[in-house]
């Protein structure tokens, strides 16, 4: 016996000396490399340097860890990342900006916020330089900000247009004896001919089209201006692939020069006049980033809602509960004078739509409301920014797409196939309701076209009240049908072209405040949430599952299924993704 207490205290002993240990290196790791970061930081000539290869996220409860990024892209924010170069343009110890992200990813309002404020940083006289070796499309069309852009002889750059690649399952269905039942409001509402069809209606073809020309003329403008280029050129470039190898990248004008590395670092120090004894003073931007801390006084709540709209109470994407509670809490709190709602998501779940409607609505008759647009705000996503009093997107922002949708599927014929039957007993002519295994009944089919109709006609009363536009002149733009940001201005959908700052500084204007600071909604770490969802009920919503595992390598597959499939009622949602 004490033997055993003997080698336990032992036990016990060793792991409490490990521990001391472990403490021990961390905290001579700390204070080691902060001081370091400190005087890389104070020093002057300085050049902040994008070079790890990043996610651009929104909200603070998009900071995933590593997990759902197979490629180990690091998350930032993208109003952390604007708020850096702001500050780096008025910070006389930066005197420039190296860029060396080669890929990266994040939606095309994000791009073009962040391409914005680069362009802004260069009117304070600092410069940018950019390297590569192979440009994606995406961090080159930031990359084409700076007044040098250097390439690597074998570089390449991935200039090629944009693209919605949609999957049809028609066929599929067919032959697994898989057919569906379908009601939709709107003749642009597209989202169901995925089952329906085998190839995109004229009408889907019609408004993609348009959608992708006007996207694509707003980055074709900033190409042009950029490079210096004509829009034909740019158009050229973009065809045939000329930026496909070095040289034709650099004959093209898509670059200034091919050099290598320290070719490139050569050219920064003679840019920053050093002596051939002094090395460039890089500071990532990791280390210059600087979070905002809350701080006690008047305060404007930006409230980011990324993702899919759903029925729950979880934290993943937007759940009606979950978010109605932040909303009732942002309304409460006496310090919290204006609200910015920041939008990203292609609708979903018709009832979380119209819940969460009406939960802004309230918000609003307390305190200021403004809405900023991300990459999405269509169907579901645009039927909550009716409630705003003002409304902000980017010029490639995607909405509209007023419309619902609703899929039934019956598996009858799969079951004869495998071999399985049904039977059933009931009280009444219609106690089954829908029938997986048999077709729709006629009495369900009339109820259900006629929720459709009620939440089309809700939707376009909706967007009427919301931006005081006739319910004739919104029929006319409705139909499903989604529009470019620029578009939409035009339309009417929206008040203002404008950044997330813009509608913050807008929202700090009609709350009467001139000092303030900014406090974000929701707080809560995803993973945290999800690891409790795991662990109160197992059988916790497999589409996030899906969307971990999937949505990163196959994005338009798992759009797709899960967005259809995995839903249990009426639908507002974009019936497509784009490629960028």
């Amino acid at each position: 016996m004490k033997s055993i207490l003997k080698t336990a205290l032992g036990t016990l002993l060793g792991l409490f000396i490990f521990f001391l240990c472990i403490t021990g290196i961390l905290f001579i790791a700390i204070f080691t490399v902060l001081p370091e970061k400190n005087q890389r930081i104070e020093k002057t000539k300085s050049v902040l340097q994008f070079k790890t290869n990043f996610t651009i996220v929104e909200g603070a409860n998009e900071l995933e860890p590593a997990l759902s990024h197979p490629v180990s892209l690091t998350n930032i924010r993208l109003f952390t990342l604007i708020e850096a170069i702001k500050k780096a343009k008025i910070d006389p110890k930066i005197k420039g900006i190296s860029w060396e992200a080669e890929n990266l990813s994040g939606g095309l309002s994000q791009l073009k916020d962040l391409r914005d404020v680069l362009c802004d940083f260069k009117k304070s006289g600092k410069f940018i330089y950019a390297y590569g070796q192979n440009f994606s499309q995406k961090a080159y069309y930031l990359a084409s900000v700076a007044d040098i852009l250097f390439l690597n002889p074998f570089g390449n750059i991935d200039i090629k247009g944009l693209v919605t690649e949609r999957f049809y399952y028609k066929n599929l269905s067919e032959k697994l004896g898989i057919e569906f039942s379908f009601f939709k409001e709107g003749k642009y509402k597209s989202a169901i001919e995925t089952y329906t069809q085998t190839q995109m209606s004229k009408e889907d073809q019609q408004q993609t089209k348009q959608l992708l020309g006007s996207l694509w003329n707003t980055l074709l403008t900033d190409f042009s201006a950029s490079r210096r280029l004509g829009a034909e050129k740019v158009d050229q470039i973009t065809d045939e692939l000329l930026g496909s190898t070095a040289e034709s990248a650099q004959g093209n004008h898509l670059v200034d020069h091919l050099a290598h590395y320290d070719e490139f670092i050569k050219s920064l120090a003679q840019k920053l006049d050093l002596s051939a004894k002094e090395s460039v003073n890089f500071i990532p931007v990791a280390d210059y980033l600087q979070e905002r801390k809350e701080k006690s006084g008047d305060t404007i709540a930006v409230l980011y809602a990324s993702g899919t709209l759903l029925k729950g109470s979880g934290a993943q994407n937007i759940q009606d509960d979950y978010y109605m509670k932040m909303i009732d809490q942002i309304k409460k709190e006496s310090s919290i004078k204006a609200v910015v709602i920041r939008i990203n998501s292609p609708g979903g779940d018709a009832f979380a739509s119209e819940n969460l409607q009406r939960a802004l609505l309230k918000l609003k008759d307390k305190k200021p409301l403004i809405a900023s647009l991300g990459d999405y705000a269509a169907s579901g996503g645009y039927y909550i920014t009716t409630a705003a009093d003002y409304i902000f997107a980017s010029p490639v922002s995607v909405t509209g797409s007023i419309g619902v949708f609703g899929l039934i599927p019956n598996l009858k014929k799969l079951s004869d196939k495998i071999g399985f039957t049904t039977d059933k007993v009931g009280t009444h002519t219609n106690s089954l309701g829908i029938s997986s295994t048999g077709e729709l009944s006629r009495a369900y089919e009339v109820v259900f076209r006629k929720n459709i109709h009620n939440i089309y006609n809700t939707f376009i009363k909706r967007v009427s009240t919301g931006r005081k536009i006739p319910v004739e002149q919104v029929e006319k733009i409705a139909q499903g049908r989604v529009w470019s940001g620029k578009d939409a201005l035009n339309k009417k959908l929206i008040d203002q072209l404008g950044t997330l700052d813009e509608a913050v500084k807008f929202a700090a204007q009609k709350a009467d405040l001139t000092r303030y600071t900014l406090v974000d909604f929701p707080k809560k770490d995803p993973w945290i949430s999800l690891l409790k969802d795991i662990y109160k009920n197992p059988g916790v919503d497999s589409s996030i599952y899906w969307e971990k595992l999937f949505v990163k390598k196959y994005p338009e597959l798992f759009y797709e299924i899960s967005a259809l499939l995995f839903s249990d009622s009426l639908q507002m949602r974009l019936p497509f993704k784009i490629s960028f």
